[in-house]
Order: structure tokens, then sequence, then C-alpha cells
């Protein structure tokens, strides 16, 4: 529940920084800008995009820590944290990249990142059906169990 709250949090956040009506990137142009443009050239700053990546390298840090805490758990989960955490901190690179004007580099980084969420859907699909197993196997022990005490009844 504490994970999911987590996730939750961060995208709600991550999605209140890059929208444009709150004015967060606005705040980062320069003097004399028109208030059409603000928010898209407020968001291209070296300064916008070094906050935001510092305020990711946080979140990097509390999904690392996770993953770091859910090494006795089982194997699905860990995979989804560690691969949540290097995604994470793609983002984060990707707008450290982006801070120094190297724009190339964080469009790869961003590219990385997609393909990396790809497998994490894979690996959230496999706890899916990890979930699905278990409780198969419930089932199937509940049935034999029942079988067994009608078996014991009838004799």
């Amino acid at each position: 529940m504490l994970l999911c709250g987590f996730f939750a949090m961060f995208w709600l956040s991550f999605g209140l920084l890059q929208l444009p009506s709150l004015g967060l990137a606005a705040s980062y142009a320069p003097p004399g800008t028109p208030l059409d443009k603000a928010a898209a050239v407020g968001a291209a700053t070296p300064e916008f995009n070094a906050v935001v990546g510092l305020y990711v390298v946080v979140w990097a840090v509390f999904l690392l820590t996770f993953w770091v805490f859910s090494f006795r758990v089982n194997l699905v989960l860990n995979a989804i944290l560690g691969l949540s955490g290097v995604s994470v901190s793609l983002i984060s690179t990707s707008y450290f990249k982006a801070s120094v004007g190297n724009w190339g580099a964080a469009a790869t980084l961003n590219k990385v990142r997609l393909l990396l969420v790809s497998f994490l859907w894979v690996e959230r699909l496999m706890k899916g059906f990890d979930r699905l197993l278990e409780l198969c196997f419930l089932l199937l022990r509940c049935w034999v169990g029942i079988r067994l005490l009608v078996l014991r009844l009838w004799r």
C-alpha cells in the first residue's frame, strides 16, 4: 500500500511540475517574456531543468532505498523497484543534460528510459501472473482438503 501511494505521489507531483497553467516553468522565464510564451521559454531554461532534475534525484533515492529493502521479499518486486529506480534516475539525468544545453543526450536518455519502462510493464505482468498462480495453488489445496474431508466422512 505504501509503495502504491509512493508511485501515485511521484507521478502526480511530477505531472504538476509539467503543468503550464500552474506557472512554475513561467516563473523561470526572463523578464519581458510574453505571457503566452513564458511557460515554454521557462521550461527551456537551465535553472528550471536543474531544479526538476534535483527534485527527481530525491525521488530516485527513495526508490532505490525501497529496492534495497525489497531484496528479501521476492524477485519480481525487486525487479520492478530496480527498473523503476533506474528509470527515474534516467529522468533526472536527462533533466541535468538539458540544463547544460545537451538536448540530444537528454532525448536519447528519454528513449532509453522508455525502453526500460516497457520491460517494467512486462515485470508487472509477471507479478500479476505470480499472484494468479498463488491463488490457483491455494484453491487447489482447499479443493484437495475438502475432498479428503468428504472421503473421511463417508467411511
